[in-house]
């Protein structure tokens, strides 16, 4: 398993914008993992600058797309303790939003057991779905305020089902921004676009 010290001065994470606390849900969308994974394992050094505690999970999500639609990637960084994993996959025809989606669900999924988790993305798509619309979707049965489907329905109810165990505080922090977690994910998003247009069809 893997999270976080209080932050070196500098830091330029935003503070706290929404805590998910664990509850059931009726939500059990256990669909096949989206296009491709490939996870790396690393050895957190002890004398660096460390992203987390030994209490809790702190996870860097970012999405990215060659057109949107087009071909899109998705990067984790993932830090427990000294314990860095790394996720990284894609999709041959996807969206941005999607992949952003994408990234939050599989670093959720990842986790072994059930510690609180400190979840920064750069995606207000994801943050405001999570945070602001999510309750009123789910009570509409799963259709917006003006009565229409909610797109990426299936992904959103998968979020719902990996957040369930935790729980977790959601952060916006800005991208392209210098910060070392979100450029490492963006780094891990576009490698997953790589790899996926390396595969042969």
């Amino acid at each position: 398993m893997f999270p976080r010290s209080p932050p070196a001065a500098g830091d330029r994470r935003l503070s706290l914008v929404a805590t998910h606390k664990p509850r059931r849900s009726s939500v059990r969308d256990g669909g096949a993992a989206f296009g491709s994974r490939r996870a790396l394992w690393l050895a957190g050094g002890a004398g660096g600058n460390s992203l987390c505690g030994m209490d809790e999970a702190v996870i860097y999500t970012d999405g990215a797309c060659s057109g949107n639609p087009g071909p899109g990637g998705w990067g984790v960084v993932l830090r427990y303790g000294t314990v860095v994993k790394e996720l990284c996959g894609g999709d041959r025809a996807t969206t941005n939003n999607r992949m952003e989606l994408l990234a939050a669900i599989s670093a959720l999924e990842a986790l072994t057991r059930p510690v609180p988790v400190q979840l920064y993305t750069d995606s207000k798509y994801v943050l405001d779905g999570i945070t602001k619309w999510l309750p009123g979707w789910q009570r509409n049965g799963w259709k917006t305020a003006s009565k229409q489907p909610v797109k990426n329905v299936d992904l959103w109810q998968r979020l719902v089902a990996a957040m369930e165990p935790y729980q977790v505080s959601w952060h916006w922090v800005k991208g392209h921004n210098g910060d070392p977690g979100n450029e490492r994910a963006d780094e891990l998003a576009r490698q997953g676009i790589a790899e996926v247009l390396a595969t042969p069809r």
